[in-house]
């Protein structure tokens, strides 16, 4: 089971748009009280963008499809550069 079929917590999924070994989740986020406790409703004006490279979640998530894509290219090149140099 890849990370993409666990429940997803941070909102209302859009759609995933799959780009080779990288996935983008775009979502409506959750909306939050002054104190930080969710509400219940997602935020349908706001759309933000989860990663996963070869199905694993990145945990972190973007304000754009183009950010999100540069973010997991440098993120799965640093991590081929720490396999390489051990």
């Amino acid at each position: 089971m890849t990370d993409l079929n666990k429940p997803f917590p941070w909102g209302l999924i859009i759609e995933d748009i799959e780009v080779g070994p990288y996935t983008v989740r775009s979502f409506h986020p959750e909306k939050f009280d002054q104190n930080g406790y969710g509400s219940g409703f997602n935020r349908t004006d706001v759309i933000h963008y989860h990663g996963y490279i070869d199905g694993k979640s990145c945990n972190e998530s973007w304000l754009t499809l183009d950010k999100a894509l540069v973010g997991m290219i440098v993120r799965r090149i640093e991590r081929f550069t720490k396999t390489e140099s051990q």
